[in-house]
């Protein structure tokens, strides 16, 4: 999967400030592979961001992680969180992480 296939997502909420069913992509990474998921917000549980699998993103020839299954329901912390956009100053969209839950992208 490459990056110029995501979908493009941008708020400039942080998750406190987030209502349901806005979107996020999470990463996975296991033994050194990454894989993508565009999510819905839920809500916040315990420190963790808790949102549903939308579309599980994953490089041809591997195997997808069964966590990031379409319909699932994620708890990942808000540095596994990004956005994909293309900022004003930017020539092409790129990954906006989330640094904590009150913080939004940079």
């Amino acid at each position: 999967m490459e990056s110029r296939h995501l979908p493009i997502v941008r708020t400039d909420k942080s998750f406190k400030q987030m209502s349901a069913g806005e979107k996020f992509f999470v990463r996975v990474s296991k033994s050194g592979f990454s894989q993508s998921a565009l999510c819905e917000f839920v809500t916040i549980e315990k420190g963790m961001v808790v949102g549903e699998v939308l579309k599980h993103y994953f490089p041809r020839g591997h195997s997808p992680f069964e966590e990031l299954t379409e319909g699932n329901t994620i708890r990942k912390r808000a540095k596994n969180c990004f956005l994909w956009y293309q900022g004003e100053s930017e020539h092409w969209p790129r990954y906006h992480w989330f640094k904590s839950l009150n913080e939004p992208v940079n």
